[in-house]
C-alpha cells in the first residue's frame, strides 16, 4: 500500500476505474502488470486537515508548556494537542501498458 503523502504507481484497468496494485517503485508494479493492464502515476494532493486533542499523563512535570515543531504537537501539562495535513491521491498519466494476450 502506497503511503497517503509519498508519490508512487499504480496498476490499474484500462477504463481507469480499479486499480489492483500500487507501489513507490516502477518496477514493482510491471511485475503486477497483466493482460492490458496500465500504470498510472499517483500524485498525493492536500484534501483537508486533521487536528487531535487528547489527555495523556505529564511524564514530565517540570515543563508546563512544550512545542515539538517536527510532530506538530502543542502540549499543554497533560492536554496534546497536535495537527497536520490529509492526503489523497489524484491520477497522473500513463507511464507503462502491457500487453493483451488475447
Amino acid at each position: 500500500m502506497l503511503p497517503s503523502y509519498k508519490r508512487g504507481y499504480a496498476v490499474m484497468n484500462k477504463a481507469l476505474d480499479a486499480y489492483s496494485f500500487e507501489d513507490e517503485s516502477l518496477e514493482c508494479c510491471k511485475r503486477y502488470c497483466r493482460n492490458g493492464d496500465v500504470i498510472v502515476e499517483m500524485i498525493p494532493v492536500v484534501c483537508g486537515f486533521n487536528l487531535r486533542i487528547f489527555r495523556l499523563k505529564a511524564y514530565r512535570p517540570s515543563t508546563l508548556i512544550e512545542y515539538r515543531d517536527f510532530a506538530n504537537l502543542l502540549r499543554i501539562w497533560k492536554l496534546h494537542i497536535q495537527w497536520g495535513k490529509e492526503y489523497t491521491h489524484r491520477h497522473g498519466q500513463i507511464v507503462y501498458e502491457s500487453q493483451s494476450t488475447e
